[in-house]
């Protein structure tokens, strides 16, 4: 039969924790940057909605070109 010293079986703990803890956090980043994208796609589905309504008012032309110039140079200033 095996025997298995406290040494072994304590490695094995520390091995198996450290590999769950890893998996958990690989995970939760995992659905956190599909949520922020899912996010993401939302705001800027309200805001081509929001443009859209504007325009049917006349009250604005929306640019969706622009809108994406603006949020590049949003982060290109972020950045410096």
């Amino acid at each position: 039969m095996f025997r298995f010293s406290i040494r072994e079986c304590l490695l094995v703990t520390a091995i198996t924790a450290l590999s769950l803890g890893w998996w958990l956090d690989h995970r939760r980043m995992a659905l956190e940057n599909s949520s922020c994208a899912r996010v993401s796609e939302l705001r800027k589905r309200q805001l081509q909605l929001f443009g859209h309504l504007l325009e049917t008012k006349g009250l604005f032309r929306w640019d969706a070109d622009a809108q994406e110039r603006l949020e590049l140079d949003a982060w290109n200033a972020a950045d410096r």
